[in-house]
């Protein structure tokens, strides 16, 4: 059996700024553990008890960033239901775009990171960048014809859709009760949109039953852009994925727009037409950017639970704000699948911090970047 000055460990973790921190550990009760990069001495005997406290300072922060990040998104989309009443679709996803990437390089820059990130990466890149755009526009396409809280809800089937493509793409375990989340989230889908071969329907809303595909396949886009920066895993900054999506998404929406004439653009006419418009890119980048982070700090489970305030928020600004009472099958389903997706997360945690052993705890900085649109 090892004792303690018998154990050794060296790890490179990657730091906020995208840096390789090397960390050289030898366990003595006189030795302590360097931090090369920062030129830093921690006693053995205060690490633990200090990076728990770290830990707590930084789970709390994450949680505090994934709420904002949720409000963020729903203004976004509740911009997006206002304008798309008047404007295009495609315009919408063009004026986030554009912010996008223009934040996207600022912030690359600020952090001193390539917003190009590394060669090896470029078509990975390129590939998560594409799915989150086309999964982007599938959910401001489907504000047009939705109601704001179905549309979001409906997108929310994502975290059951990357497990399925996670088991099939990555071989991660899909255990019985994943697959048992999944199909009921699918269950929770087919009564949010009540297709007509299933319900009898006298509410005059049974021609908006296709319409459903549009979040539905746009959250399968975005579980296929998760499941590249999974794979890709932490070597690339946050921030480099914000930058390619912004690019690729303003490469799609301007040929539409302004290419092939899918939709054409229209100017905005009025002073509140262009603050719809400037809010839909801003508090999208807000959001990116606070979601990305707050996943970086926070723990798979209680984030899960902040990420689907989205849900919470949608619901609240389509009754008080649109005027869109939900019916008892939107809340229903809304239930369904939000209580599946809070499981799975709640699963995860559970897994994680099972398997975390106290050495990993003392010489690890920070958790690996995961990114979810």
């Amino acid at each position: 059996m090892l004792e303690d000055n018998d154990i050794s460990n060296e790890a490179t973790i990657d730091s906020f700024s995208g840096k390789n921190v090397a960390i050289n550990s030898n366990y003595s009760d006189s030795e302590t553990i360097t931090i090369d990069d920062e030129n830093v001495s921690l006693l053995r005997s205060n690490a633990p008890i200090n990076n728990r406290n770290q830990n707590e300072n930084k789970e709390f922060l994450g949680l505090i960033l994934m709420t904002l990040s949720a409000f963020a998104f729903s203004t976004m989309s509740l911009c997006v239901k206002i304008g798309n009443k008047k404007y295009p679709f495609f315009q919408s996803v063009f004026a986030r775009s554009i912010f996008q990437v223009v934040g996207g390089y600022v912030g690359c820059k600020t952090v001193k990171v390539s917003p190009w990130g590394h060669p090896k990466h470029y078509l990975l890149l390129i590939c998560r960048g594409a799915f989150g755009a086309i999964g982007m526009t599938l959910f401001f396409a489907g504000m047009t014809y939705l109601p704001l809280a179905d549309n979001t809800v409906v997108f929310f089937t994502g975290p059951a859709i990357t497990a399925i493509i996670a088991w099939i793409i990555l071989g991660e375990q899909l255990t019985v009760l994943d697959g048992f989340l999944s199909l009921l989230s699918l269950f929770g889908v087919i009564l949010v949109s009540k297709p007509q071969f299933l319900f009898s329907n006298n509410d005059n809303t049974n021609y908006n039953s296709v319409y459903f595909l549009l979040p539905l396949i746009g959250a399968s886009m975005g579980a296929f852009a998760y499941i590249i920066v999974r794979y890709i895993g932490s070597g690339v900054h946050y921030l480099v994925h914000v930058f390619y999506f912004g690019v690729v998404s303003t490469v799609i929406s301007a040929f539409s727009l302004f290419i092939f004439h899918i939709q054409d653009p229209i100017m905005p006419e009025s002073l509140f037409d262009w603050i719809i418009h400037i809010l839909i890119a801003i508090s999208a980048f807000i959001g990116q950017c606070l979601l990305n982070r707050g996943l970086q700090l926070c723990a798979a489970g209680p984030g899960t639970l902040m990420r689907n305030l989205d849900v919470v928020f949608a619901f609240i600004f389509g009754i008080t704000i649109l005027g869109e009472v939900p019916k008892w099958n939107s809340i229903t389903g809304a239930l369904i699948i939000v209580g599946s997706s809070v499981v799975m997360g709640l699963k995860k945690f559970l897994q994680k911090k099972k398997s975390t052993t106290p050495i990993n705890r003392a010489v690890s900085l920070e958790e690996s970047s995961e990114d979810e649109e």
